[in-house]
């Protein structure tokens, strides 16, 4: 079973949203929380993780994961949440990417493992929760703290 990853030591505290983190930021995205800011989002997400490199696989799995994440924290927030952030930065040859989401506290880690005891087959059938099943199972590195009022979510990227 899947266990909420903790922030490793060799890894940097996350900056207190709006705060810049503790590094180089490579690129920066703020967008209103909603489903056509979720979109745009993704969208100049993609663009910039094409200029950074790696496998196509593994940016369409990133893109995947991080709007599935970002859309439930549109669609299911309460009370709603107003913008979204998302910043890669880098630190040395480490590289990460944050998303910070101003709603209430929401851990989808610990919601997704939830979610997986949920789905058991000898619980029976599932109507809902998929979405952070995927979500798990897309972005396993993904972290989660809540800094300042607001969600932030980190996930290292290979730089």
């Amino acid at each position: 079973m899947r266990q909420s990853p903790a922030i490793v030591a060799s890894a940097p505290p996350m900056a207190a949203c709006g705060a810049s983190p503790p590094g180089e930021i490579l690129w920066c995205y703020n967008c209103e929380a909603s489903l056509l800011g979720s979109r745009q989002m993704r969208w100049a997400l993609a663009q910039q993780l094409r200029r950074l490199g790696g496998s196509e696989k593994a940016r369409q799995a990133l893109l995947l994961g991080v709007t599935e994440l970002v859309t439930n924290t549109v669609r299911h927030s309460s009370p709603s949440a107003a913008t979204i952030r998302v910043v890669i930065w880098q630190q040395g040859k480490r590289r990460w990417l944050e998303i910070w989401v101003d709603w209430a506290p929401f851990d989808p880690v610990l919601h997704g493992l939830l979610a997986q005891r949920i789905t058991a087959p000898s619980r029976g059938v599932r109507y809902s929760g998929y979405g952070l099943l995927l979500v798990a199972s897309l972005l396993p590195a993904l972290s989660y703290q809540r800094l300042d009022e607001v969600n932030c979510y980190r996930l290292p990227l290979v730089a």
